[in-house]
């Protein structure tokens, strides 16, 4: 008998629970969109698709812009930069570079940019056994085929070269970057 007293009362809360269900109502229309633009949740709401009427009205009142072609790029002149007066008379140059550039860099560096006609690893050789005839210590190296890196040290003076081929005119570029070595403002660990 107490197992059906139990029985029935679970129907009875289940039935209750069943009876509360909204999916016979009728829902009420959500509100219509309105044609300013609001924040927030309504934002990720569907906005109203302008008429084609109000899309060729707002195309005529923009003014066109005549497109202008680039104009043709021009080789760099060659040999229309001077070497700065600090540059470091010890830095032998390669007969017949061509100072096309100069940069002045952060804490009074410099890089100035050269043209030579030779190959890449002709020029490598080159500053690598000349700066070493100069007292040059080299700190780092890198050889590749179209491009190569050498780092030289000398009291303080620190010197970059980077060696590689412009594809527009098929010439090596050498840019040499230098400055003097500041002390640090705490000590080395």
């Amino acid at each position: 008998m107490m197992r059906w007293f139990q029985i029935s009362a679970w129907i009875l809360v289940g039935s209750l629970a069943f009876g509360s269900c909204t999916c016979q109502r009728d829902v009420p229309e959500p509100p219509k969109a309105s044609d300013r633009a609001t924040g927030g949740f309504q934002a990720s709401l569907a906005t109203p698709v302008p008429r084609k009427a109000e899309v060729v009205e707002r195309l005529a009142r923009i003014t066109p812009v005549e497109p202008t072609l680039p104009e043709a790029e021009e080789t760099p002149p060659r040999g229309d930069a001077s070497l700065p007066e600090n540059f470091p008379t010890d830095i032998p140059l390669l007969e017949g570079a061509e100072t096309f550039a100069v940069q002045d860099l952060a804490q009074g560096a410099k890089n100035v940019l050269f043209y030579v006609d030779e190959e890449t690893p002709k020029v490598f050789e080159f500053y690598k056994e000349s700066m070493d005839k100069e007292g040059w210590n080299v700190t780092q190296e890198a050889q590749q085929k179209y491009q190569s890196f050498l780092s030289f040290k000398k009291d303080k003076m620190i010197t970059n070269m980077t060696i590689s081929k412009d594809p527009k005119t098929g010439r090596q570029i050498v840019a040499i970057m230098y400055y003097e070595e500041e002390e640090l403002p705490f000590p080395e660990f």
